[in-house]
């Protein structure tokens, strides 16, 4: 069975640097919503914090598998944002291998 590769866009280099060690299978490019997407197709898109929903007219031109918010943050710890994308990195990944 070949790897399936999951690409996963970030806003800042700070996000990919909390998220640590990953599966090799996971690929990053960095992308802020400010311009269009780098690519045609990204997997899983994770917008920037900042800039509210005009920065999300942005997807309607990548086709995508999953946009994560990072909306569901804790004031009082603010890496349970950076769990949650993990944690979907996790899942799709293994979802993708059954694939």
């Amino acid at each position: 069975m070949t790897a399936t590769r999951l690409l996963v866009s970030l806003p800042g280099g700070d996000l990919r640097e909390a998220l640590g060690e990953v599966p090799d299978e996971v690929e990053f490019i960095e992308w802020t919503m400010q311009e269009p997407a780098p690519v045609s197709s990204i997997d899983i898109v994770v917008p920037p914090q900042t800039g509210g929903t005009k920065l999300l007219f942005q997807l309607g031109n990548v086709r995508t598998r999953l946009v994560q918010s990072q909306s569901c943050r804790d004031p009082l710890n603010p890496s349970i944002a950076i769990q949650c994308v993990l944690s979907r990195l996790i899942c799709l990944r293994s979802v993708a291998a059954d694939l």
